[in-house]
């Protein structure tokens, strides 16, 4: 018997509603509906605009967990760029409940002119959140 192998690529164009879409509507086992829904929430707040829309199958409860949550993944895909053959310089992060602050080694930000602009972009996105992120 031969069995055949479907893969499933995602189109890299708005890769982060259709991975929402897969997560919403996928079999997976060991997954409650509601915590697929959660993944797709991540999924589709890991890039671009944060519409309050994004929010509207997740209880009122969830809602600021999971923009902390989806802040942690945004600044995350921020380091993603940082040259794959340089380490990411040892920093410091300190969080309380409405912030995140970042302190980095002297001139590392002048140094990576790419990676300090979407941090800054981060730190207007975060504010339309509630959420603070100090960098320095």
């Amino acid at each position: 018997a031969r069995t055949h192998e479907i893969g499933l690529t995602i189109a890299h164009k708005h890769f982060n509603r259709h991975s929402a879409y897969v997560l919403r509507n996928a079999d997976l086992p060991g997954f409650s509906q509601e915590e697929q829904e959660q993944l797709a929430v991540l999924a589709l707040g890991q890039r671009g605009k944060l519409l309050e829309e994004i929010y509207a199958d997740l209880g009122v409860a969830e809602v600021p967990r999971m923009q902390r949550l989806i802040c942690l993944f945004r600044l995350a895909v921020c380091f993603k760029h940082v040259e794959k053959l340089e380490r990411l310089p040892d920093f410091a992060l300190d969080a309380g409940p409405n912030h995140l602050s970042f302190t980095f080694p002297p001139q590392w930000l002048d140094q990576h002119p790419l990676t300090a602009r979407e941090l800054a972009n981060e730190q207007e996105l975060f504010a339309k959140m509630g959420l603070e992120l100090r960098i320095g």
